[in-house]
């Protein structure tokens, strides 16, 4: 019995590291310019499948992301940043999403 155990939690602890090392972070440039564009940023990100942390870093117009490589990946995230109205990286802003932001969040496209 001690040895059914024994093998269980070595089992399980396997098991946990394995999940541990799927985890990454990642930082993807964006568009950014105010308050409002991080607020939409952090409430569409963290509900996508994977995400952990989001942190969006306005002033230097960054995300930094730390997701589950097992359930998501980069490209996945940035078309999801594009849809939300933002540059990610070299992935432009999707139209529709870009028009849906407040005028405060769509200053360096209007120059």
């Amino acid at each position: 019995m001690k040895k059914i155990i024994l093998a269980f939690l070595i089992l399980f602890g396997i098991q946990e590291i394995k999940a541990q090392n799927k985890v990454v972070t990642d930082t993807i440039a964006t568009s950014t310019v105010c308050g409002t564009c991080k607020s939409i940023l952090d409430e569409g990100l963290k509900f996508e499948k994977g995400v952990i942390r989001v942190k969006v870093l306005v002033e230097e117009q960054k995300i930094i992301l730390k997701y589950r490589s097992d359930k998501t990946n980069r490209a996945t995230l940035k078309a999801a940043i594009s849809r939300l109205g933002y540059r990610a990286d070299d992935v432009p802003a999707d139209p529709k999403g870009f028009e849906a932001l407040q005028a405060c969040c769509k200053k360096p496209h209007n120059d």
